[in-house]
């Protein structure tokens, strides 16, 4: 791309280019990840979003997917190099009304692959496996897996695409709904997509008009959150839903999300190496804490804190944000409910191994959160002002302990059988282990053996059907995990 500022020496803070990506419509980006390449010098960035004309600068590379502007609305997708040069560029999308909200970026052979969601009023096209030519939106099946045919004929799905990430080449794009309407909600929010990068599952949540249809899927993980539909109280009538895909884009798990106050809206997703969390807002009816971390039995919203060292509330009020958390065996294993009056909504998420990182809107005349147990340097206002105003709220991780608390160090970890029912053997090769510890999915400590050798077996017939995590420690203190399945 041609820099409209680019600087020539560089300091810590410094633009070092921006540009538009432009073309005769409104265009919006919605979504940005970054690939880093070799030692971390160069990155490829890619970023999506939605237009509603034709004249973004089409850039091909190579053999890659390239459409051109087909409708309404149609998504975009984008790839800059280590130079920020534009290096492809396409539309996605049919003669009606598409919208990409989010990106992500899958684990491949050799590359990333990009991964997009959004919304489609389109109808699927009946050009299969290649680039449109009846205005309909793209359907591509080349990597096989979940295959669902227009679910509601145009009116309204959502979608999921991959691109291979070496010759961006479509892998796999189909539409995601029921028979009633799946849109992007308010600010082009919903779906969402996160890529858990150990094994490259593919999360995504959002919001669907309520619809037994939906294609809500038991857990093939045996998780307990199962949620059906859920009818609303009032207009809107929408249910959050999360959904699981795994490597060979099978649906394992899909699951409704909230109470039956109205707009239960999903608006983002964030997978890390301790569990995976959504958070939205909801129109509460009531909390549900007679039976936390299950499904609630009638219409209330669903409340866990299974450890009882999470920060909670259970006020029911209108026009909240949540928070919720899963295990990666489709456990709920925390969720609360926060914010008062009206307007609140969570809008983002971020996380690294200590801490998570929220923001989003609160509406006018709250009485907020307002928490703050450090310095009184820091940015703090215990009140906000009578017009919305932006929020963000950190909380500490370390109520759980998942893999990302410990360094990802190269061990060549075996364990077999795994799924396991009683008994399973760990194997480390040469490296001097001295420890062997065995928590479960909430980070509950449950097991330390003191071992010799290259392997040690353990008993896992006393433990329930979960996911396990394996750390090991050797003589110098360092850390190395695996996971194991207990069936």
């Amino acid at each position: 791309m041609n820099p409209l500022r680019s600087t020539g020496g560089i300091n810590i803070g410094d633009i070092i280019c921006d540009s538009y990506i432009d073309g005769f419509g409104n265009d919006w980006c919605n979504g940005i990840s970054v690939v880093t390449i070799g030692s971390g010098a160069m990155s490829q960035v890619y970023g999506a979003g939605q237009s509603s004309g034709p004249g973004l600068p089409l850039t091909a590379f190579g053999s890659s997917y390239l459409q051109g502007f087909a409708g309404v609305w149609d998504g975009f997708i984008f790839r800059l190099n280590g130079g920020n040069n534009l290096e492809w560029l396409t539309y996605v999308g049919g003669d009606s009304f598409d919208f990409i909200t989010d990106i992500a970026l899958r684990p491949a052979l050799n590359a990333k692959n990009p991964i997009v969601v959004g919304s489609s009023e389109s109808d699927d096209s009946g050009d299969i496996n290649m680039v449109p030519t009846d205005g309909g939106f793209p359907h591509y099946d080349v990597a096989g897996g979940y295959n669902a045919a227009d679910p509601d004929g145009g009116f309204g799905d959502h979608f999921i695409a991959e691109f291979e990430g070496l010759l961006l080449t479509p892998n796999w794009i189909n539409k995601f709904g029921g028979a009633s309407i799946e849109l992007h909600g308010n600010d082009y929010e919903s779906p969402s997509v996160d890529v858990r990068q150990s094994n490259g599952e593919v999360y995504i949540a959002g919001t669907y008009s309520v619809d037994a249809a939906f294609p809500l899927t038991t857990s093939l993980a045996g998780g307990t959150y199962n949620q059906g539909v859920v009818t609303t109280t009032g207009p809107g009538n929408e249910n959050g839903y999360i959904a699981r895909f795994n490597g060979n884009n099978d649906l394992t798990w899909c699951s409704s999300f909230g109470g039956d106050g109205t707009d239960n809206e999903i608006t983002d997703i964030l997978v890390t190496d301790d569990g995976v969390f959504i958070c939205g807002n909801s129109d509460l009816s009531g909390i549900a804490t007679a039976t936390p971390c299950t499904v609630p039995s009638s219409g209330e919203f669903p409340y866990c804190n299974l450890s009882g060292d999470n920060y909670t509330e259970t006020n029911a009020t209108i026009d909240r944000m949540f928070l919720a958390k899963f295990d990666f065996m489709d456990n709920l294993s925390w969720s609360t409910a926060f914010g008062d009056n009206v307007g609140n909504n969570l809008r983002g998420m971020d996380a690294n191994s200590s801490d998570l990182y929220i923001s989003g809107v609160t509406g006018p005349n709250n009485t907020l959160w307002e928490y703050d147990t450090g310095s009184p340097l820091d940015y703090y206002r215990i009140t906000n002002s009578t017009n919305d105003d932006a929020t963000i709220a950190r909380f500490d991780l370390n109520f759980t302990v998942g893999v990302e608390d410990y360094a990802q160090n190269e061990l060549n970890i075996i364990v077999y059988p795994n799924p396991t029912n009683d008994l399973a053997t760990i194997g480390w090769g040469l490296a001097n282990i001295e420890t062997v510890k065995i928590y479960n999915s909430i980070g509950q400590l449950l097991m330390t053996n003191t071992v010799k050798g290259e392997t040690t077996e353990v008993n896992f017939s006393g433990y329930t059907n979960g996911l396990y995590y394996i750390i090991l420690v050797d003589q110098s203190g360092m850390t190395y995990n695996s996971e194991l399945i207990k069936h």
